[in-house]
């Protein structure tokens, strides 16, 4: 049986209304209000009696409270409490632009739209770091960049290559990026969309990753010549969708014939060549067919990638929207019939199918569909997945953006990863809209969980510097740092009237710190002892295991000098 979930009982007054009627309730706890935690605890494993011993604590406050309390660090052996001090700390929830761990800004002043693009979960020079590639695409009267930034434990700000534009109006870098190793060779490659070359045809340009990288592209692959398709506009996805060892490319053309669209895929090897194997046609003229496709995880549990292609104005520049889902396989078996269509519940013009991902988000085993529609305060809609006799179109979660707030949930990029390493999938959404007249923007990250625990409540949110900069029209995400968790990226291609910016925040998103106490042994027993460091349990707070972490350290006898 369908679950599905109610997201508010009251009329929402926008032209996106869900009501009492339309939806039944989830059950589900509500958010932990009060948690404090001790993270981590660090100490030398041995000392010389006298030494002074720093002992280093993480704290973080995991609720949605400000939290005041007390750390203290004890002695088991003795008894004896060594260090102690109070603390506050900010809740893990609300997150600021400008306190982003890493901001990144173009090479050059003057409008730009730099972060319009944003595409990572590849590593060009095989290092063990996810790289990041940006888009400015109207850098240099609309000639356009696209910025690859190696990452790494001291990522910096500066670019380490940069692909240009051919000429003023090719629009490189347009949401049209991707990494991916269509070649085989173990580095992932850059693929590149400049949607305005040859008077709107559109072209793709792919480089070839490794650590002798060049900025020649060694693959192109053109759009359908006078057809002004946009090819490569916002849409351009690379993943194994025939499970041969190669990336695949997908380009979205959503000009294509009166605005019906089309999406090309084009299979990897070694060598890749440069015509299309499979071709997606929209139904309609004005249908927009192919502006957001994705090549997804495997949904049905065949092994298979799936690819999922929206259509935000369908029917017939309707503004309704719509989005189609084609099972992946070997290449004898991947065609473009559509396996599966989704439509929105209620049908006013808010552009469903403007972003879209394929995530397992309850770590069923089978992948998720997820759909955003834009328009007014927007939506989000997951669909789980299950074998292809047994899945259907009809929505399992809603999630609306803040009420009144005309946010444009859904905005033109969703993106899907596990940033809190729980064996779930989670949904970052950018609201590029937020404060609608003001245009700061916001980017909401919500955890996944089992189908039954599964809330619409945001976990964490992130808020835009300053108004105008489309903060979260376009995000991203991959592990920069190498730690394990999948760092997020939030594009406001407008701060600055448009120079644009991008910022990178550290996974795990607690409000988190570290302090230190120094231990001095000068009085201590020589042997083993155990150091416990407690938070003081704060009111309101359920759990309190993760309060105490201790460290052992072996203090050792002085040896006297002759």
């Amino acid at each position: 049986m369908k679950r599905i979930f109610l997201i508010t009982l009251v009329v929402i007054l926008s032209p996106f209304v869900i009501t009492a009627d339309a939806y039944a309730a989830p059950k589900r706890s509500p958010q932990t209000s009060h948690d404090v935690a001790v993270t981590n605890i660090s100490a030398p494993s041995s000392c010389v009696q006298g030494d002074i011993v720093p002992i280093t604590v993480s704290i973080a406050n995991k609720g949605a409270q400000r939290e005041a309390f007390r750390v203290t660090l004890l002695d088991t052996v003795s008894g004896v409490e060594l260090a102690s001090r109070e603390m506050t700390l900010e809740p893990q929830k609300y997150k600021s632009a400008n306190a982003a761990d890493l901001i990144l800004s173009p090479t050059s002043s003057g409008q730009g739209n730099f972060g319009w693009g944003i595409n990572i979960h590849g590593d060009i020079n095989q290092d063990g770091y996810d790289d990041l590639l940006i888009g400015a695409s109207l850098w240099n009267e609309t000639h356009g960049r696209a910025y690859l930034y190696f990452s790494g434990a001291d990522m910096d700000g500066i670019p380490d290559q940069i692909f240009t534009g051919e000429t003023a109006g090719d629009f490189l870098g347009d949401g049209g990026d991707a990494l991916g190793d269509v070649n085989g060779d173990g580095c992932d490659d850059v693929i590149v969309g400049a949607r305005g070359y040859n008077d709107n045809d559109g072209r793709v340009y792919i480089f070839f990753g490794g650590l002798d990288m060049d900025k020649e592209a060694d693959v192109i692959l053109d759009g359908e010549q006078g057809k002004a398709g946009y090819f490569s506009c916002n849409c351009l996805s690379a993943g194994d969708v025939d499970k041969d060892g190669y990336a695949d490319v997908l380009v979205g053309a959503c000009g294509y014939d009166k605005k019906r669209g089309r999406v090309y895929l084009y299979y990897g090897g070694n060598p890749m060549d440069s015509s299309a194997d499979v071709v997606f046609e929209g139904e309609h003229a004005d249908d927009f067919f192919g502006r957001n496709a994705t090549i997804g995880q495997d949904i049905d549990g065949d092994g298979y990638r799936d690819i999922l292609i929206g259509a935000r104005t369908a029917p017939e520049g309707t503004r309704n929207g719509r989005a189609y889902l084609f099972y992946g396989g070997d290449r004898n078996q991947v065609d473009a019939v559509c396996d599966m269509t989704f439509t929105p519940p209620i049908y006013r013009r808010h552009e469903f199918g403007s972003s879209l991902d394929i995530y397992d988000i309850d770590s069923d085993g089978h992948a998720d569909v997820v759909i955003g529609a834009r328009l007014s305060q927007g939506a989000v809609f997951v669909y789980w997945g299950d074998e292809r006799d047994k899945m259907d179109a009809v929505a399992d979660v809603i999630i609306l953006g803040e009420d009144g707030a005309q946010s444009s949930l859904g905005g033109d990029k969703l993106f899907c990863a596990d940033f809190n390493r729980d064996g779930y999938g989670d949904i970052a959404v950018g609201a590029y809209n937020w404060l609608h007249q003001n245009r700061i923007g916001r980017t909401y990250v919500y955890y996944g969980g089992t189908k039954s625990s599964i809330d619409t409540q945001p976990d964490v949110i992130f808020t835009g510097e300053t108004e105008g900069s489309w903060f979260g029209h376009d995000i991203g995400g991959g592990d920069f740092n190498n730690d394990g968790y999948t760092d997020l990226v939030a594009g406001a291609w407008g701060y600055n009237n448009k120079e644009g910016r991008a910022y990178v925040f550290y996974a795990p998103f607690e409000n988190k710190t570290d302090i230190t106490f120094n231990w001095d042994t000068t009085n201590t027993s020589v042997g083993k002892h155990t150091l416990k460091t407690e938070i003081s349990r704060v009111e309101g707070e359920k759990n309190t295991e993760d309060n105490i972490k201790t460290a052992t350290v072996i203090v050792k006898l002085k040896v006297k000098e002759k």
